[in-house]
Parts: C-alpha cells; sequence; structure tokens
C-alpha cells in the first residue's frame, strides 16, 4: 500500500483518512490536510490500487461505467488501512473518512457498509455508484455514521443534483446528514476548509476543546 500521512501534533487523537479523485495519487489530499489544520488529527493518505493505463494518477475502481465497477481491492485497501489506525490506538469514533470526487464515491461505499459507525464521512463532490442498489447494502450501524456532503454548484464533471440525490437517500434511511452547494466548479475551495474541519471537531468524542 503506498501511504503518505500529514500531522502537526506529536500525539494525535483523530484519525483521518483522505481520499484522493479519479488520476489523483497519495500526495493529492496533502493541501486539504494542510488547509484543513486539526491539530490534534493525523492524516492517512492512501493510494488507489490501479495505475491509469496513460499511466498519469491513479483510481480507487477497475473496469469502466459500461462494463462496471471492481471494487474489491480498494474494499481490502481500507480494510488493512482501517486496521492498521485501529491497532495505532485510533478509535472508530474518532476515524473519519474525507473523500474528494471518486473518492468521496468509495469513502460513502466503504464507511455506510461497515459493521460499525465511524465518527464521520465527508464527502467532496461526490457522488454513489447505482444508488437503489448501493444503498440497501449499507449497514444498520452505518446509519449512525453523521454525512457532510459539499459540491460546487457549477461543477461540470459531477452534477451537484448527486449529491442533493445522497442526501436525501441517507436522510430517509436515519443518517444524520448536512449538504452544502457552493459556487464553484470540481474542486475543494479553502473557504470550505473551516467547515470540513468543524464538522469533523464536532462529531470527534475527544477533541471537543479543539480550536
Amino acid at each position: 500500500m503506498q501511504l503518505d500521512s500529514y500531522q502537526i501534533d506529536d500525539q494525535p487523537t483523530i484519525a483521518i483518512v483522505g481520499l484522493h479523485g479519479w488520476s489523483g495519487n497519495s500526495k493529492s489530499m496533502i493541501p486539504v490536510a494542510r488547509g484543513v489544520r486539526i491539530r490534534s488529527a493525523r492524516w492517512y493518505l492512501p493510494q488507489g490500487p490501479h495505475k491509469l493505463n496513460d499511466g498519469e494518477g491513479y483510481s480507487w475502481y477497475s473496469g469502466s461505467e459500461s462494463k462496471s465497477w471492481d471494487r474489491d481491492q480498494a474494499f481490502d485497501l481500507l480494510d488493512k488501512l482501517l486496521a492498521q489506525i485501529e491497532f495505532e490506538g485510533f478509535t472508530f469514533a474518532n476515524t473519519f473518512i474525507v473523500g474528494f470526487s471518486m473518492g468521496a464515491c468509495l469513502g460513502l461505499e466503504y464507511g455506510l457498509t461497515r459493521s460499525y459507525a465511524v465518527g464521520g464521512i465527508v464527502a467532496i463532490a461526490g457522488f454513489i455508484r447505482d444508488i437503489d442498489t448501493t444503498v440497501k447494502s449499507f449497514s444498520e450501524s452505518g446509519k449512525s455514521t453523521p454525512v457532510m456532503l459539499l459540491h460546487g454548484f457549477n461543477d461540470e464533471i459531477v452534477a451537484p443534483d448527486q449529491s442533493r440525490m445522497v442526501a436525501n437517500r441517507l436522510r430517509e434511511r436515519g443518517n444524520r446528514v448536512s449538504l452544502e452547494i457552493y459556487e464553484a466548479n470540481h474542486k475543494i475551495p479553502i473557504q470550505k476548509f473551516e467547515p470540513l474541519r468543524n464538522f469533523i471537531i464536532a462529531n470527534s468524542p475527544s477533541n471537543h476543546q479543539e480550536h
């Protein structure tokens, strides 16, 4: 597993898994980690298991839209990473998943199918593939995981209606969901670092005193 990390303090109490988008790599989410700047967090930044055919970047899924996507290797990778995070002393309640685009899709699909709830999931410019079928696979425990959805109004890659649809379906099943549509295209604007930071701190049992 190709894995980068980022932290400020020597003894972090929050673990954040940062999942890059299509054609990204293990360094793609470092600017987000730096910008969000949670002193008590350690960011774990894995790289997708599938190298793109053009050699530029990595994907979380193999296959294609027409042939269906295979998520098995991505799930296996995250299983190993979450086991490592737990071994290093972080509780699931203090473990968060932050994903962008395809990474947001993976974060939702993986995080909400676990037999346990995590501290929270932040999906930026995300979506859920085959939403009717996929939501049925989400676990009862996953209903306790709070979800934050951020999406640019002018996103030309993934329409903001995708996040609206996800919000509606997750609320129907009982998840606590916040949705924010903002003026931007397919990116993570600096102005959204603070709301992301506040979401993680508010939902972390050990860090309500973070400032």
